[in-house]
């Protein structure tokens, strides 16, 4: 099946300019101008952009979909709708699930059910320690993806660390490391996250193995990884939206929302290359366990309108690094064949409106849940569609 693209701006990691896609099924076929395949359009399904920017659609390496076990909160499906939502089509899970997902074929019994439901590609990730109790390591080298985290807690046992970096580099996996030092988490100075990525940088570098630090928040930290970096220690740098958008800010989530310089400091560190990719961290609870101290957010169908205000509007930063951070470099981490608008590439793409404001209402989510400390903010631009390998999965006429 053939699909024009036409009249879009095209937008990714190096791209910005105006121009049409033609699809054949799942794939990118061919780039042109405006009007390109203007005579392919009697043979072909024709989609309109309007003038509106057309991207990759974006990749999160680290969120919760809380299933199987915690359905209550989220479960797969509600969590691809969000994602959809949110232009996403790719989303990669952390493993503090009940059961903890801690071997393969827990692996596959999630990603087997995500398949199924035919809208998002769902990596699930698997658990650096059994039960995530940081005593002892999982199998580095059944894991289904490359990804292993113990999301939500930090590896305490520097000897343990150090092995599994080491498992790790043998088994050509990447360690998503949650960077709080449980002698000091959680704290509102930064002590727990630094003390800690000093550690993991230094373990890192010794065991010349790849990391990838979540959730960085703190200007002394990100500091660190721009040391690590220049000395060629093989580190990915991940920061968040709610990092870069709320500063001084009673919300609870772990690590703590930071100061305004903090917020600043990331930004620059964008601008800087020193931050390498964008995860949500998307964390649904519910009311009840929100109001009891559950800490995270829901940040699927935020984070586009978040991040091109505060980073694109306001700072100057270019959409094509937007893209750059929420989409190309996810997909390189995960192998996966998208994150341009180019030939070859598959069409997972999204569409979105950069001259609108959009009031974040919880009430509209697709997420079960809508713990969120943007409510009743004000951002620009949002998502009319997500296709997902050709099909579009997602409108925004559809939402509720």
């Amino acid at each position: 099946m053939l699909t024009v693209i036409k009249n879009a701006r095209l937008v990714d990691s190096e791209i910005d300019r105006q121009g049409s896609l033609l699809l054949q099924d799942e794939r990118i076929i061919a780039t042109g101008s405006i009007d390109a395949f203007s005579a392919l359009e009697a043979e072909a399904a024709v989609i309109d952009a309007q003038g509106q920017t057309l991207m990759p659609a974006f990749v999160d390496l680290h969120a919760h979909f809380r299933d199987p076990g915690l359905t209550y909160k989220e479960d797969l499906l509600t969590g691809a709708q969000a994602a959809l939502a949110g232009g996403y089509t790719a989303v990669n899970l952390m493993a503090n699930t009940k059961p903890v997902c801690d071997t393969s074929e827990k692996q596959a019994a999630v990603m087997q059910r995500a398949a199924a439901l035919d809208l998002i590609d769902i990596y699930q990730a698997q658990a650096i320690t059994v039960n995530m109790q940081g005593e002892e390591l999982t199998d580095f080298s059944s894991s289904l993806t490359p990804l292993l985290s113990d999301d939500g807690k930090g590896i305490a046992d520097d000897k343990l660390m150090y092995k599994a970096l080491e498992q790790a580099a043998a088994n050509g996996k990447i360690l998503q490391l949650h960077e709080e030092n449980p002698e000091f988490a959680p704290d509102i100075t930064g002590l727990a996250e630094e003390t800690m990525v000093a550690r993991d940088l230094t373990l890192a570098a010794a065991a010349k193995a790849p990391v990838y630090l979540c959730h960085i928040s703190t200007a002394k930290a990100l500091k660190m990884v721009e040391i690590a970096k220049q000395n060629g220690v093989q580190v990915i740098c991940e920061v968040t939206p709610h990092h870069l958008a709320l500063a001084d800010n009673p919300y609870k989530v772990h690590p703590p929302l930071r100061s305004a310089a903090d917020c600043q400091a990331l930004i620059e560190g964008i601008r800087k290359g020193t931050v390498d990719i964008i995860g949500t961290d998307h964390a649904p609870h519910s009311e009840a366990d929100k109001a009891a101290g559950a800490p995270g957010l829901v940040g699927l169908e935020t984070a586009f309108s978040v991040l091109y205000t505060v980073l694109v509007e306001e700072n100057k930063i270019s959409l094509s690094k937007l893209s750059q951070l929420l989409s190309l470099r996810g997909a390189e981490i995960l192998n996966l064949e998208q994150g341009r608008v180019l030939p070859g590439y598959k069409a997972n793409l999204t569409l979105v409106d950069l001259t609108v404001s959009r009031t974040i209402k919880p009430e509209k989510f697709h997420s079960k849940s809508h713990n969120t400390p943007f409510a009743g903010r004000t951002y620009r631009g949002e998502i009319l569609w997500t296709m997902h390998n050709g099909k579009i999965k997602w409108r925004k006429e559809t939402d509720k």
